[in-house]
């Protein structure tokens, strides 16, 4: 069977169509607005949910719960040739996992989830995908219970690969040091050897993006579907001896997915307000949270992390007067080590996601942009 085939006789199932599914979509994400650190946020994919996954991947799908005549739920799914264990494999990307929290829309996907991942593994049009990656923030007790520790075989198995946090940076408090490390603007001339540095970096990873000049190479696709993508607009540190030793590129991903403050506790307006005291560019309720992500972050092992970090944030505060604050996905263990700077960290686990139970993790770092998610 295939998947044409597979929705054909599922009705509760259906492919998302743009024309007919956009809104639908749109509205039920706006129904259920996200809790961070007590801060309610909308997750705004408007005006067109299928955006931000065109800036992950050509290929791409989102397959809908549709039951009593309504959206009960979605997954997507966006698929492209990575590096895994130092050999480049066609991966799958699985993320927006929700659904309306009835017993009905659990029963629909504990039978069917397994069953899609199976069908979309055989579907030559889809790369057939040999690899999954997902990530659920630690704090959602349910979708980590349902997914990963449910004692009933469903036929899906989720393996924990790594712990990484999503951190928010908010600004440096003035009277605290600026980094010992210098950012600069990438040029002309840095262009192959940046691209060396991220290959080298990126083929230890699971995951990992491909900078090797082949049709996989991602630098192109992104040059087209990522706005903003431009390589005078990639910050790098260099030793001594000029060689690129970290490097950036600070992007907003605000043409297609934006997070607007919708309530806030008094607590915390009285910090944000104390915080704009001091310089910082707080949000208000109401706001857009203007982010702009750290994507591309690699830092060589020579080099101290969190002097990285604080550099890249600075250049980036300075050139983004509107920003209210500069996100980055921690595989450094940061935590404590950037003095100085308000920050907000949200633990986000990554799983690989198997229908086998085929081992993927060896240890090595996870390739992941928060700013795709």
């Amino acid at each position: 069977m295939d998947l044409k085939s597979y929705f054909a006789e599922n009705k509760d199932l259906i492919l998302f169509d743009y024309a007919r599914d956009n809104q639908k979509v749109l509205d039920f994400m706006n129904a259920a607005p996200m809790r961070l650190s007590g801060i309610e946020l909308l997750y705004d994919r408007s005006p067109s949910f299928p955006r931000l996954l065109e800036c992950q991947a050509a290929k791409y799908m989102t397959v809908m719960g549709w039951q009593k005549e309504r959206v009960s739920g979605f997954f997507s799914m966006s698929v492209q040739q990575k590096w895994v264990h130092g050999q480049k494999a066609s991966c799958a990307y699985i993320g927006d996992f929700r659904t309306d929290g009835t017993r009905a829309a659990a029963k629909l996907w504990r039978k069917a989830y397994a069953e899609i991942l199976n069908l979309i593994k055989a579907d030559e049009s889809f790369d057939r995908p040999q690899y999954f990656l997902t990530a659920i923030l630690k704090k959602n007790i349910e979708a980590l219970r349902s997914l990963t520790s449910s004692k009933k075989d469903f036929g899906f198995y989720y393996e924990f690969l790594k712990e990484v946090d999503m951190v928010n940076v908010y600004g440096r408090l003035p009277w605290y040091r600026s980094s010992k490390l210098a950012a600069v603007a990438a040029q002309p001339e840095d262009l192959p050897v940046l691209k060396k540095f991220l290959q080298m970096n990126e083929t230890r990873k699971l995951f990992g993006a491909i900078f090797d000049d082949s049709a996989d190479d991602c630098w192109n696709y992104r040059s087209s579907a990522w706005q903003g993508f431009a390589l005078e607009k990639f910050l790098l540190i260099k030793n001594q001896a000029g060689q690129i030793v970290a490097c950036t590129l600070p992007w907003s991903p605000g043409f297609a997915k934006r997070m607007t403050v919708v309530k806030a506790p008094v607590v915390l307006r009285a910090l944000f307000k104390t915080l704009r005291f001091c310089g910082l560019n707080m949000p208000g309720v109401g706001d857009n949270l203007e982010t702009i992500y750290l994507t591309h972050l690699n830092i060589h092992e020579s080099v101290d992390a969190s002097e990285a970090v604080k550099a890249f944030a600075e250049y980036t505060f300075k050139s983004e007067k509107a920003a209210h604050m500069i996100s980055f996905s921690d595989e450094w263990g940061l935590q404590n080590k950037i003095k100085g700077w308000v920050e907000q960290r949200v633990p986000v686990l990554l799983f690989a996601v198997s229908t086998d139970k085929k081992r993927v993790s060896d240890g090595s770092s996870v390739s992941f942009e928060m700013g795709l998610v």
